[in-house]
């Protein structure tokens, strides 16, 4: 059967298997009956060679697949962890396809999955023309038994079932995240669904996550917990996939745009593999492979806003603002680490784009709006003698309240011609409308998140006092986080709008949190430790406080904005 790809732009019958082991849930305000989804994620086996390979990532992946494809309008069902089960997968499958014919199936797997031999209902060894045995990509349901394919779930009879009940079917397959040991017949981590070359049936097309021989990388620093490459699909139907003219995200863009990403990110999270990718496979380390017969490529995200700029710079005092994609990452410390106001640990849902800071305000730049520096590190501060002979403008400001911090947003707000995000009374400050377009403080969920976790080496992204010398330092010069934020650990530490309450993390909802009711409180949190502060208390989980009027020598902060 011939592979062809046309670029009509055609909604036509569409059964969409997006196959990759991590998978969540979320309601949408409508659903369109034409649009089904079904999505497996599982990050822990009960059986043998498959339990002792937990992943970390899967159930999170489909889940934010979910959120999107239901923003979409898609019905979704999910099955996760010890749900997802050989029999739920095929009878929830079986509920999303009853009654009328669809017009867009997404069926998602994240996880496990392994090669093997294709065999007919009898059991019978399948063979092709030539008489070669054909082998199978087989995805691993929570209770797989290793090696033995009538326990998973078979690809190419999911694909001919597919093709008797539903339409278009196009498959994202990220099931190849276990490096099995190859000798006990397990093999490769990645499923080549090379099988199925030339027999795909039409209307089909299958995106695997990674080509022959390579595996798939999964990691914290990718969208703040994530599969590379579905990080990369969950953002590409977000709208960076987006045609620029119609804002539409079809099949066609979206297989475009990850494929053109999943290599590069991988290779910026994994250097290590990065180098052995540039001795054996030419640089490619993880490389998505497509195999298609398509007669029309469907269209998956419709009314998708055109992307919003990466970075934005105020023409006032020149702030370069990083534009932070939604998402939901774990807040806090796991059980027996961290400190006691880091737990319980929490999921928590940052629910749309925001921009931050790309670096802490700088001391010429308080001073451009504010008209004045109070910075202890200056040439007229009182720490001016531990910074003589060097020009401190771009070094953070400090000894800045937290009411210093929240003027500073409303000034700048007015000199931009935005409205100031704050209504301030003496001490007392409120915020109208979390909507509104006003310059802010981020919240304390929402730093988190940004600084996506702690790095291996902090030396190599933080001032603390094992290498500031008990000084602060220009911004910006040391290594940035995932996001492209710099100092998000060490040089000040940083306000935060949250008023702090060491046990809030008991009722914060999922999401958004904004903190405890705020208005007056005694005090506010500050985050990501500074110069002055041991290694170990500049972790991104880490939380202090300080009352709202307090000036230290090691407090500053950074922007917020939402467009």
């Amino acid at each position: 059967m011939p592979i062809q790809i046309l670029s009509t732009r055609t909604l036509a019958l569409a059964s969409v298997l997006a196959i990759a082991m991590s998978c969540w849930s979320f309601v949408p305000a409508a659903e369109e009956p034409g649009k089904v989804a079904l999505l497996v994620g599982i990050n822990n086996y009960n059986r043998r060679k498959l339990e002792d390979r937990p992943l970390r990532f899967a159930e999170r992946d489909v889940q934010e697949l979910a959120v999107v494809l239901q923003e979409q309008k898609f019905t979704v069902r999910t099955l996760t962890g010890p749900d997802a089960t050989k029999v739920n997968i095929e009878e929830a499958l079986t509920g999303l396809l009853k009654g009328p014919k669809k017009d867009v199936v997404v069926v998602a797997f994240a996880g496990h999955g392994m090669q093997l031999p294709l065999k007919d209902e009898l059991g019978n060894l399948v063979r092709d023309a030539q008489g070669r045995e054909l082998s199978d990509a087989f995805f691993c349901p929570f209770d797989a038994v290793a090696g033995e394919g009538s326990t998973m779930i078979s690809l190419t009879r999911l694909v001919e079932r597919l093709d008797n009940e539903g339409g278009t079917n196009l498959f994202l397959v990220d099931a190849c995240r276990d490096d099995f040991d190859p000798h006990r017949g397990l093999g490769k981590r990645s499923l080549s669904g090379d099988e199925l070359v030339g027999r795909l049936p039409g209307n089909s097309a299958i995106l695997f996550s990674c080509s022959k021989g390579q595996q798939a990388l999964e990691h914290e620093q990718a969208g703040g917990g994530h599969g590379v490459f579905f990080h990369q699909v969950i953002e590409g139907l977000r709208g960076a996939a987006a045609d620029a003219e119609t804002g539409e995200v079809g099949w066609d863009d979206l297989v475009g745009y990850v494929r053109k990403r999943v290599n590069r990110l991988a290779r910026e999270l994994d250097p290590e593999g990065a180098r052995r990718a540039d001795e054996r496979f030419s640089g490619n380390l993880q490389t998505p492979q497509q195999i298609t017969n398509l007669v029309a490529t469907p269209i998956l995200a419709r009314h998708v806003k055109p992307r919003e700029l990466d970075t934005i710079t105020t023409g006032t005092a020149g702030i370069t603002l990083k534009r932070i994609s939604a998402g939901t990452f774990q807040m806090g410390s796991s059980d027996g680490t961290g400190n006691e106001d880091e737990h319980p640990q929490h999921e928590v849902r940052i629910t749309r784009p925001f921009y931050l800071g790309v670096t802490e305000v700088t001391q010429s730049q308080y001073e451009a709006v504010m008209g004045n520096n109070p910075s202890y590190f200056s040439a007229t501060g009182g720490g001016k003698d531990k910074v003589a002979g060097q020009s401190t403008g771009q070094h953070p400001v400090e000894f800045v309240s937290w009411l210093d911090a929240v003027k500073f947003c409303n000034k700048l707000s007015e000199l931009e011609g935005r409205k100031p995000f704050y209504e301030i009374n003496g001490e007392t400050v409120r915020v109208p409308d979390w909507k509104a377009p006003g310059y802010r403080l981020p919240t304390e969920a929402e730093w988190e998140y940004a600084c996506g976790g702690d790095p291996a080496d902090l030396n190599e992204h933080a001032w603390s006092s094992d290498n500031s010398g008990r000084v602060t330092h220009s911004v910006g010069k040391k290594l940035a986080n995932r996001f492209g934020l710099h100092d998000m650990h060490g040089n000040v530490c940083e306000w935060c709008w949250d008023a702090y309450d060491k046990d809030y993390y008991k009722q914060s909802p999922r999401d958004d949190p904004t903190g405890p009711d705020a208005a007056g409180a005694a005090y506010r949190v500050i985050r990501g430790g500074g110069w002055y502060f041991d290694p170990r208390h500049c972790r991104s989980a880490d939380r202090y406080r300080r009352t709202p009027v307090i000036r230290r020598i090691d407090l500053g902060f950074r922007l917020a904005l939402v467009q």
